[in-house]
């Protein structure tokens, strides 16, 4: 008797073409953008990586890209069993490029001189940011964890018990990560809880598709998003004052809201814009950045600079959101403008490009 899909599932055929999703590629340059900006706060700025611009960027970038590529690992075939995920080709698009510019970046932060006193790679390796590449790393062992548990997220059926499931596990990684610091270190299992969560979620979104899209196309949704993110904003703006607990359970809660109001923004926006293939100049560079994302991530800490003196400037006006913000974005685009430069010569030899952009 021939196995019938599962209830609830959006049947999405591997091997039937589709569309690109060019909603998110625009919400993966936006993405990228902030990340940049986040990083001028964080590297280039003194005593800024507690202000309030940065707490709100940090918490809205990477839950989208988890969620992103989570929605693009789930894939039904005809038999309504979810695809294992291409390990092999992920482990190469993810983890070579970290090996090869992580280390690149190593030598050159260390030749010119703000460097550690252990300048060895193992250093690299064995610290808990990874030296800010800890992303690629923490996304390939979660897309591991989502190829060995995808069966057991498929039989529970239900969004309400994928949702429970899904949390457990991150949650799981989260604790473990506390618990075992030196694996923590060497295995980034914290950044696994916090991120794993949305990265599943991102999966069960598209596995019950039609679902997810009533959400981000219903004003009663949208709304109590809009306003729980908004509790989390208050949350993290005071996440000095509150439980670890508390303000983790928070991020797992905010992660569902920030990519629904995400889709829910860009998505009728960039459907506009592509409905004739003739997109504005404007929605093309959103997804250029977005398409090259990868690439931004791994290439432009090597142009992160310090800014002096900033901090005397900005903390009388503390939380600055708006000089923050001003200045972080102008120097993130010039940042991200030189990265695709680079990314556009490295293009020209595919060797190259495969090492450095997991092309």
């Amino acid at each position: 008797m021939p196995r019938t899909p599962l209830r609830g599932i959006s049947m999405i055929m591997t091997n039937t073409p589709s569309t690109r999703l060019h909603h998110f590629d625009i919400i993966k340059g936006i993405a990228i953008l902030l990340v940049v900006m986040g990083h001028v706060i964080l590297f280039g700025m003194d005593n800024m990586d507690k202000c309030l611009p940065f707490c709100i960027i940090a918490s809205i970038h990477m839950p989208l890209f988890f969620f992103i590529s989570g929605w693009f690992s789930a894939k039904i075939d005809d038999r309504g069993k979810c695809v294992c995920p291409n390990i092999l080709r992920r482990f190469v698009q993810l983890i070579i490029p970290t090996i090869v510019v992580g280390s690149l970046y190593m030598l050159a932060f260390n030749h010119l001189g703000r460097g550690h006193q252990d300048v060895s790679l193992s250093w690299f390796w064995f610290s808990t940011s990874k030296q800010g590449y800890w992303f690629t790393i923490v996304l390939f062992e979660i897309i591991l964890i989502f190829a060995l548990l995808r069966g057991v997220l498929m039989r529970l059926h239900r969004i309400w018990l994928q949702v429970t499931f899904s949390f457990l596990v991150a949650f799981a990684f989260l604790a473990a990560g506390h618990v075992l610091p030196d694996f923590d270190r060497a295995f980034c299992l914290t950044n696994v809880g916090c991120y794993a969560f949305p990265f599943f979620i991102g999966a069960i979104a598209r596995l019950h598709q039609d679902s997810f899209n009533r959400l981000t196309s219903g004003n009663i949704a949208i709304t109590i998003a809009i306003l729980i993110l908004a509790c989390h904003f208050a949350i993290i703006a005071n996440a000095d004052s509150l439980s670890y607990l508390i303000v983790s359970l928070s991020r797992y809660i905010a992660a569902p809201m920030i990519a629904i109001i995400a889709i829910a923004a860009i998505k009728p926006w960039s459907d506009s814009q592509f409905s004739h293939n003739n997109p504005g100049s404007f929605a093309r560079i959103w997804c250029f950045l977005g398409r090259n994302s990868l690439g931004i991530y791994l290439l432009h800490y090597f142009l992160i600079f310090h800014i002096p003196g900033i901090d005397t400037f900005i903390t009388p006006m503390l939380p600055a959101f708006i000089p923050i913000s001003l200045i972080s974005f102008f120097i993130a685009v010039a940042i991200v403008s030189a990265t695709c430069g680079i990314i556009k010569v490295l293009k020209l030899s595919k060797l190259l490009s495969s090492l450095t952009l997991g092309l």
